[in-house]
């Protein structure tokens, strides 16, 4: 694959960033999409996969544009991820930081880690009660958020550090692990949302 430049590992998978075309490469377990494309039904986390390139759904109709945030519907050309300088692995869940300071991300979104909605895959019957996104794609409220420098993961909340200084936190809220209140489920839920601190 040629040399890396930046390297995560997850808890049973690893992300590399090659340092020529900032292509991603993983390897391990896909059990929850952590490698960025869909398992399969019957799929358990001890099924090691070797390494990938990690692509990103490109729909091939007029005007293209990327696929559907559950990146499991529809006719879509997988294309390469590239250009990519950060990158940062939670449990089951990746995240990336592109040069234009775009968040994308993939895998587990079970408490929102992903920053975007949480899906579920009915037709997947062992993923009745996990909400996997399983093929990358930028996070929500992008627009708003501004460019990203750099991109942090735990266990399943994530970070992002805007090139202003600003912090925004996603995921699981137990422990006060996102910096700020929770305002659902009493404050003691695992719900999702984004907010943000300034930096110091």
């Amino acid at each position: 694959f040629g040399r890396v430049k930046k390297v995560s590992c997850g808890a049973n998978f690893s992300v590399a960033v090659l340092a020529s075309s900032g292509k991603v490469i993983a390897w391990g377990s896909n059990f929850k999409g952590s490698l960025g494309y869909c398992p399969t039904p019957n799929q358990r986390p001890s099924l090691l996969e070797p390494p990938v390139v990690v692509n990103r759904p490109v729909y091939s109709g007029v005007g293209g544009g990327t696929a559907g945030a559950d990146g499991c519907e529809g006719e879509a050309v997988p294309e390469p991820l590239v250009g990519i300088v950060e990158v940062a692995c939670g449990h089951s869940f990746t995240a990336v930081v592109d040069s234009y300071g775009a968040v994308v991300t993939w895998g587990d979104n079970s408490e929102g880690q992903l920053a975007r909605p949480r899906l579920d895959h009915p037709e997947s019957n062992w993923l009745a009660d996990s909400q996997i996104c399983p093929f990358p794609y930028p996070v929500s409220g992008g627009s708003y958020m501004g460019k990203a420098g750099i991109v942090a993961a735990g266990d399943c909340h994530m970070l992002m550090l805007t090139t202003s200084g600003v912090v925004y936190s996603v995921g699981a809220m137990e422990y006060g692990r996102l910096g700020r209140a929770a305002y659902d489920d009493g404050g003691s839920g695992g719900g999702s949302g984004g907010g943000g601190s300034g930096g110091g």
